[in-house]
């Protein structure tokens, strides 16, 4: 694994001579894997040179999936000046958090509408494939990623990508608990090569800063210790923060915890792979059960038990049950999710094609016996403004 800092400022650009060792750009962040394959880390103004370098790169195989951990601007604000994405023989899948009440592409396009930028999104002619996620651990680009809901205003994802033995954990823009550490935090950097972590603030500057949805050096000392990570990188600098400034917050965090450094402006970074992919070289796929679900009418309210993973809750026939049920227009649609440990964002997809449904046609979608993960997944990802989540009483 390869890894490359192109932006590492937070909140905005800032291109002072004094700035430019640790970097001027926002969150941009290059991986190459040991398959040769690209992920890229948010899309802030770094991903303009990134880009650039793409051009000239004979090795690139023409794709690769950018993780957006975030729509704030520091991290999606390069998108529009990205050039591989203006060329059709490219493919990139472009990746966020799932939100009911917006979509991912939409955001973007929002960002190049004529009040703001010249050229609309549908003038990338690569091939741009959306994705949205929730907490959940899928294959990328023949890594294994895992992302987790961190905590800043609006959201936010942090992500953990496996590659041959190597681990690296991006968790930008996250605030730390008043007392203690967030335990995703943990999670993701958990015996991690290299840990990236939001250091945009001194302990003495946090107390002004409250509620912004950033953390210190720190509460980055004290996550990768709990951690046990083998290497901290700051990022997300203050834009007020000068080189001198910054050196002498890693020279602080250095005297707690020796493997530090602050993210500089292309700083690089190789790992080398320790174990092979798991499942490499075995032909063949394992399918596995699953379990039945029920759909029913009981007067006027439509009763749904959904297949107890999240892959059969996705699946064509357990939907199309649903919506077929659905046209002989019930009251009310009730989804029992007490089989349901956990939800993945194609499962949240399909909530949303019944959600969809039920509000065109009057319908009132409720959901009973839903865990704490799965509650937690619902309220980030907005699904709880839009649909009732009911206590066992009141089903």
């Amino acid at each position: 694994m390869k890894i490359k800092f192109w932006g590492t400022r937070g909140s905005i650009p800032t291109p002072d001579p004094d700035c430019m060792r640790y970097g001027g750009d926002t969150s941009c962040v290059e991986v190459r894997l040991s398959n040769g394959n690209l992920i890229i880390l948010d899309a802030g103004t770094g991903i303009r040179r990134l880009g650039l370098s793409l051009l000239k790169d004979q090795a690139w195989t023409r794709k690769a999936a950018i993780l957006l951990s975030h729509a704030h601007w520091d991290h999606i604000q390069g998108f529009p000046f990205f050039v591989p994405a203006f060329l059709k023989e490219n493919h990139f899948e472009i990746l966020g958090q799932f939100r009911i009440d917006s979509r991912l592409e939409d955001i973007l396009k929002g960002q190049m509408e004529h009040q703001y930028f010249p050229v609309k999104l549908d003038a990338m002619a690569a091939t741009n494939r959306f994705s949205e996620m929730v907490e959940e651990t899928v294959t990328i680009q023949g890594a294994t990623v895992t992302s987790r809901h961190l905590n800043h205003p609006g959201g936010v994802l942090g992500y953990r990508i496996e590659d041959r033995g190597n681990i690296l954990t991006y968790a930008t823009d996250n605030e730390h608990p008043p007392e203690g550490i967030n335990p995703k935090v943990v999670e993701l950097a958990l015996f991690a090569d290299v840990f990236i972590y939001d250091a945009q603030y001194t302990p003495e500057e946090y107390p002004s800063k409250v509620g912004w949805g950033h953390s210190t050096w720190k509460a980055a000392i004290e996550a990768a210790r709990a951690a046990r990570a083998k290497q901290l990188i700051l990022f997300h600098h203050d834009p007020t923060h000068d080189d001198a400034f910054i050196d002498r917050i890693v020279e602080n965090a250095r005297r707690e915890f020796p493997a530090t450094l602050g993210a500089t402006r292309d700083l690089t970074i190789n790992l080398e792979p320790t174990r092979a992919l798991e499942g490499e070289g075995k032909a063949g796929t394992t399918r596995t059960a699953e379990s039945p679900f029920q759909v029913q009418m009981s007067g006027d309210v439509l009763l749904v038990t959904p297949p107890g993973s999240p892959s059969g809750f996705t699946g064509a026939e357990f939907k199309n049950a649903v919506l077929r049920e659905l046209e002989k227009h019930p009251r009310r649609l009730l989804i029992d999710l007490a089989g349901l440990r956990e939800i993945s964002s194609l499962a949240l997809g399909t909530l949303a094609v019944f959600l969809d449904f039920c509000r065109k046609n009057g319908v009132e979608l409720c959901l009973i016996h839903v865990s704490r993960f799965i509650r937690e997944v619902l309220h980030v990802a907005r699904f709880t403004t839009v649909a009732r989540i009911l206590e066992n009483d009141e089903a």
